[in-house]
């Protein structure tokens, strides 16, 4: 129930934190495959200059290790955000709710008390007394919508 028309969209965020969890297991995916690689290369090829080609290898085997790992917690990350979001967005909405349910208990108590005021100056009148049961069940519909808004930021809070 928004009062707001521009919320995070969760689905699409959980979407991005899935993407970016994808490309993380390609990195390691490349990460195996390279130092599979590198077996192949030590097994069959035995020179000096391999102890350069192993240090090369192991440095970007490691920063994609290192590139895998920050895309992995980029997407908790975005899920934990979203989440963090899309409550402020509810306890923000709900916050809105109280405040036009007070103003609503308060409106209903001037109504409330001015059908009292017309009842007292004619307590004859059929009117009047209609009018006090009607403002009565105004103002008590008012006070359960305002206690229910409460409880509501309550919760959220």
């Amino acid at each position: 129930m928004s009062m707001r028309n521009n919320r995070i969209n969760l689905t699409a965020e959980n979407e991005r934190a899935r993407q970016a969890r994808a490309f993380s297991e390609e990195l390691r995916s490349a990460r195996r495959e390279l130092l599979s690689y590198q077996n192949e290369l030590q097994s069959h090829w035995n020179a000096t200059e391999m102890i350069h080609i192993n240090n090369a290898i192991n440095d970007l085997a490691n920063r994609l290790a290192i590139e895998a790992n920050s895309l992995g917690s980029i997407g908790d990350d975005i899920i934990a955000v979203a989440q963090e979001v899309r409550r402020a967005e509810e306890l923000a909405d709900a916050r809105a709710a109280l405040a036009s349910a007070e103003a609503a208990l308060n409106h209903a108590r001037v109504g409330f008390a001015s059908a009292q005021g017309v009842l007292n100056a004619a307590p004859d009148s059929a009117a009047a007394v209609a009018a006090v049961q009607a403002a009565r069940t105004t103002l008590s519909n008012a006070e359960s919508a305002r206690n229910n808004a409460d409880a509501q930021v309550r919760a959220l809070s």
